[in-house]
């Protein structure tokens, strides 16, 4: 990698610190979202361990009356309080238990939309996602402001997008724009056999497009228990594979990575497939 271009270096180290906050996890990066503590069994049991004022105390053994700081009645209300929490959170439904661990927007009992309406709702606007106006904005307003801003070259200009984005790439590749003079898809998601993706293939038929397109995919994808990620793998292979019978200029790597860690090794696939020099 050390013939590198700075910029590419500088992409590579910016990579490599996201990826190591995404393995520390939102503990310490203080990203996991708010919820509802009140009705949250992980919460309820953090505050069996505090009086009724919120201080911490220690019970030696087990047993409240060995704690000199609680008063006779403190230790009541601490039995009752012990008690009342304790039934919440044992009658709290397993699905809104399943969320909490899962990490999801927020816990159920608040009146927010459970995790399964909210699913709905995002796959309801992933039907109408409006690519060629985002292309568009791409190819004659951001380019032109970077191009006028930052002084960059007239040529060789290149697009790399990863999950959904990698979907965006391969879209753009297919439509043949000529703004870019490779094209990166890491892990596209090309989730259904409806996919706009095989339209355009159809479309497309056997002209040739001069961008390198390079795709990547993922060794757990393909191997691992999940089927939307299995169908993703399945579903960029026929794509590829008819490329490739067209004699298309596209060359692809299978990584050993999960679609989790897979970005940063993705990009360097690309780096090095098509922006080495």
């Amino acid at each position: 990698m050390a013939g590198l271009p700075r910029r590419h270096r500088l992409l590579r180290d910016a990579l490599q610190r996201w990826a190591r906050l995404r393995r520390l996890g939102h503990h310490a990066t203080g990203l996991r979202p708010r919820h509802d503590a009140s009705a949250c069994r992980v919460c309820a049991r953090r505050q069996l361990g505090r009086g009724h004022d919120g201080s911490a105390h220690r019970h030696p053994g087990g047993s409240h009356a060995a704690d000199p700081a609680l008063h006779p009645g403190q230790r009541r209300l601490r039995g009752r309080r012990r008690t009342a929490l304790g039934s919440a959170a044992q009658q709290r439904p397993r699905a809104a238990r399943r969320v909490h661990r899962q990490g999801a927007h927020r816990c159920r009992g608040d009146g927010s939309p459970s995790g399964r309406e909210e699913a709905d709702a995002y796959l309801a606007e992933l039907r109408d996602t409006h690519a060629d106006a985002f292309l568009g904005f791409l190819t004659a307003e951001l380019h032109l402001r970077i191009e006028r801003d930052y002084g960059t070259a007239t040529s060789g200009h290149g697009l790399f997008g990863y999950s959904y984005g990698g979907l965006f790439s391969l879209y753009t590749w297919l439509t043949g724009s000529t703004l870019f003079e490779s094209i990166g898809a890491g892990s596209p998601g090309v989730a259904g056999e409806d996919s706009q993706i095989f339209a355009q293939l159809q479309e497309m038929g056997n002209r040739q497009h001069a961008a390198k397109l390079h795709v990547t995919l993922n060794e757990r994808e393909l191997l691992g228990d999940l089927a939307i990620y299995q169908n993703i793998t399945k579903n960029t292979a026929t794509v590829l594979h008819r490329l490739t019978s067209r004699g298309a200029a596209v060359t692809s790597a299978v990584l050993r990575e999960t679609h989790v860690t897979g970005l940063q090794a993705s990009f360097l696939s690309y780096l090095r497939a098509c922006r080495a020099r």
